[in-house]
C-alpha cells in the first residue's frame, strides 16, 4: 500500500502531466487492490461459503431418506 501512496508523487516528479498521473495512479490502485482482494479470498475462502446452510439441507435430505 505504500507503493500506491507514493506513485502519484513519483509520476509528477518524473514529468508526467497531472491528468496522466491521476489516471495512471487510479488504474494501478484499482488493479493492485483487486489482486490483493483475490489473494485474501484465496487465503480465507470459508467465511464466504454457506457451509452451515448446505449442511442443514444435507441433514434434512438424509433424514427424509432414512
Amino acid at each position: 500500500m505504500m507503493y500506491l501512496t507514493n506513485l502519484p508523487l513519483a509520476l509528477v516528479v518524473s514529468g508526467t502531466p497531472s491528468l496522466g498521473a491521476m489516471i495512471a495512479s487510479a488504474l494501478a490502485s484499482y488493479v493492485l487492490t483487486g489482486v490483493d482482494e483475490i489473494g485474501m479470498e484465496i487465503e480465507h475462502p470459508f467465511p464466504l461459503l454457506p457451509l452451515q446452510q448446505i449442511y442443514e439441507v444435507y441433514c434434512w435430505e438424509s433424514y427424509d431418506v432414512a
